[in-house]
């Protein structure tokens, strides 16, 4: 059997994983803040599926403490991204009887993809990696080639 992805056994960088938190409240803040607020305030009132909703954003928060390992990036924080997006999802319906809060909260939501779409550290990655494409293309055909020959 073939495993395209193994564990490793990488040492916890402390500083790395003080310097990709930075970098993920810098990107995503009211995000953060208000899928946190979704969270206690669902819970607090017993909203339907907040048992859930925080639960998946607590699980995804540990997960996304493995940033800290050798060698990982900010996609290790793409489960608590995901996390944020379902929570900030059930705010939404949540406030649907509510028309001025639930255009508030959209409102909220589209400063934070203003924000998001700013010149970033990941967007400067992301752009790094595109200028490189041919490259990775060629590397992926290597791989397949030697993989349909196995």
């Amino acid at each position: 059997m073939l495993h395209v992805v193994t564990g490793t056994a990488g040492r916890m960088i402390l500083e790395q994983l003080v310097n990709l938190d930075r970098e993920l409240v810098a990107l995503i803040p009211i995000l953060l803040a208000l899928s946190a607020a979704v969270g206690i305030i669902g819970m607090w009132r017993q909203m339907p599926g907040s048992t859930f909703v925080a639960g998946y954003w607590l699980a995804a928060a540990i997960v996304s403490l493995t940033v800290a390992k050798e060698g990982s990036y900010i996609n290790y924080f793409l489960d608590l991204c995901t996390a944020c997006s379902l929570a900030a999802s059930a705010g939404f319906a949540w406030l649907a009887t509510r028309r001025t809060l639930a255009a508030a909260f959209v409102l909220v939501l589209a400063v934070q993809t203003a924000t998001f779409t700013r010149p970033n550290a990941l967007s400067e990655h992301l752009t790094a990696r595109l200028s490189r494409s041919n490259e990775y293309n060629r590397l992926a055909a290597l791989v397949r080639d030697a993989l349909e020959r196995f």
